[in-house]
């Protein structure tokens, strides 16, 4: 992990977007691989999808806002994965 990388992802632990067992080990100095930190966000984002997808109250603005999110996220994993794997 290079150091730009290092400080995205100790940001990220600070955020809410990471499950605690993925950014505890961050925050004390041991990150897990990439790719596990990767298939955290994604597993967020499809979680965030499922959640807006079954709700008739939300509009149809905040359903393409979440896909689009999804879509970013999903793009981000596999441009991380390409370059690390």
């Amino acid at each position: 992990m290079t150091i730009a990388q290092a400080r995205i992802v100790r940001l990220l632990a600070h955020s809410t977007l990471l499950p605690s067992y993925v950014a505890d080990p961050i925050l004390a100095g041991n990150p897990p691989p990439l790719i596990e930190i990767v298939d955290a966000l994604l597993i967020h984002a499809l979680d965030c999808e499922a959640t807006l997808a079954d709700n008739l109250q939300d509009t149809l603005n905040h359903r393409r806002i979440v896909r689009s999110v999804c879509t970013a996220a999903f793009l981000a994993g596999l441009a991380i994965e390409c370059d690390c794997g």
